[in-house]
C-alpha cells in the first residue's frame, strides 16, 4: 500500500513540477496601512467588500484589497489611540451584521459597517479577545 501511495505521489509531483501551464492562486495586492493585521474578514456576498483590523485600526476594502479606507465612524468616540481590532465576524445569516472585538469591548454594526453599537458599555473597557456566530442561530 505504502509504494502505491509513493508512487502516486512521485507521478503527481512530475507532472506539477514539469507542467507548462502556471497556476496562481495569489495575487499581489497592498494591504491597509499601519503594518500587521491580525484578523481579516471576506464578506460572503460580496467577496470584494473586505474588513481588516490591527492596532492601527478597523479598514475596510471595497475593490478587493485594490485599496483600503479607514471606517472612521468606528473610531469616533471609542478610545481610538487604545483601540486594537482582535476578531471581526460576518454574520453567516445576514452579512450586513458585523461584530468586532477590540481591546476596548464588542461591536456590532447592522448596516455593513456605517453605524456601530458598543455592546459591552463605553465606560467599561472590556478586552475582548474573540467573537464568533452560530452558524444555526444568530441570536445565541
Amino acid at each position: 500500500m505504502k509504494s502505491k501511495i509513493l508512487i502516486i505521489f512521485f507521478i503527481l509531483n512530475i507532472i506539477c513540477l514539469h507542467s507548462d501551464e502556471k497556476i496562481s492562486l495569489w495575487a499581489e495586492t497592498s494591504g491597509p496601512p499601519g503594518g500587521r493585521f491580525d484578523t481579516i474578514e471576506i464578506n460572503p456576498d460580496n467577496p470584494n467588500i473586505l474588513y481588516a483590523g490591527s492596532n492601527f485600526g478597523f479598514f475596510i476594502s471595497k475593490d478587493g484589497a485594490k485599496s483600503w479606507q479607514r471606517i472612521e465612524e468606528f473610531h469616533k468616540n471609542r478610545y481610538s489611540l487604545a483601540l486594537y481590532v482582535k476578531s471581526i465576524v460576518i454574520d453567516p445569516n445576514d452579512s450586513k451584521i458585523i461584530y468586532v472585538a477590540t481591546s476596548v469591548g464588542l461591536f456590532k454594526s447592522n448596516d455593513s459597517g456605517i453605524t456601530w453599537d458598543c455592546l459591552t458599555g463605553f465606560n467599561e473597557r472590556v478586552d475582548i479577545l474573540g467573537v464568533a456566530v452560530d452558524p444555526s442561530d444568530s441570536n445565541i
